[in-house]
Order: C-alpha cells, then sequence, then structure tokens
C-alpha cells in the first residue's frame, strides 16, 4: 500500500528517459518528501501556462539568473516562489529565501525552502538555478 503521495518519477536530477520510480509507503518518509521536491521543482523550472495539468500554475526561476536585483526585488520573487509552493495541497505554508551567488562560470541562484506539508513537520531542501536548470543540492 501505497502513501498519501504514491508513485512519482524523480526527474530533478536527471531527464534521461529511464526515470527512477519513487513510492512512498508512509507518511513522511523520504520517498514521500522526494515526490513533494521534485513536485515543488517542476512548477519553479516551469514558465507559468506551460504545464498541460496546471495551466495557473508556473514560474521560471532560472530568467532571475540575468536579472539585477535589489534587495527589495529579491524579497518580491521570493513571495512570488512561496505562492506558488503553497499552491499545492499538500503543503500548509512555505517560507522561501534567495541568494544570488557568484561563481566561475557565472550568477548560481540558491533558493533554500522550507515547507510545513501537512503529513509530517516541516522539512529544509535548497535549490541551485543555473543555465542548465534547477536540482536539488
Amino acid at each position: 500500500m501505497t502513501g498519501p503521495y504514491g508513485l512519482a518519477w524523480d526527474v530533478a536530477s536527471d531527464i534521461h528517459p529511464s526515470f527512477r520510480t519513487i513510492t512512498s509507503q508512509a507518511p513522511g518518509d523520504a520517498a514521500a518528501r522526494l515526490i513533494l521536491q521534485n513536485a515543488i521543482v517542476r512548477i519553479l523550472d516551469t514558465p507559468p501556462g506551460s504545464l498541460p495539468d496546471a495551466p495557473s500554475r508556473g514560474y521560471d526561476l532560472k530568467r532571475l539568473l540575468l536579472l539585477e536585483m535589489s534587495l527589495d526585488d529579491i524579497d518580491a520573487e521570493a513571495a512570488l516562489v512561496q505562492e506558488q509552493i503553497q499552491l499545492d495541497e499538500r503543503v500548509i505554508s512555505a517560507e522561501v529565501t534567495i541568494e544570488r551567488v557568484a561563481t566561475a562560470t557565472g550568477v548560481e541562484v540558491l533558493v533554500t525552502i522550507q515547507v510545513d506539508p501537512d503529513w509530517d513537520g516541516p522539512f529544509e531542501f535548497t535549490l541551485s538555478a543555473s543555465e542548465a536548470g534547477l536540482k536539488i543540492v
């Protein structure tokens, strides 16, 4: 019997067609968290209106790589990201912080998300956005 999030595919770090299947066996287990993390990555890596099953959802996190942003701009973008995450019915609340980091290859955007899902206490994860895409770090 699968848990409340059932079955999904791990697509966050690999776009190879042989996706890894993830099955949640219990509320709050590591697989259930990974399933929720992947759902969040999918929303934040897809421009608004591009998801066939959720046309009102989406946020293109990669676009923040080239923008000149003030602290107020970063706070405003964090609020938009938070809003998208909280649209997921599994999430009670989310806190989002965005940090732009200069690297040897350019600019990287780090997004730290603390999610309080409705089934098992909060957990935190960080996304790295680059020209190649988003990945959970």
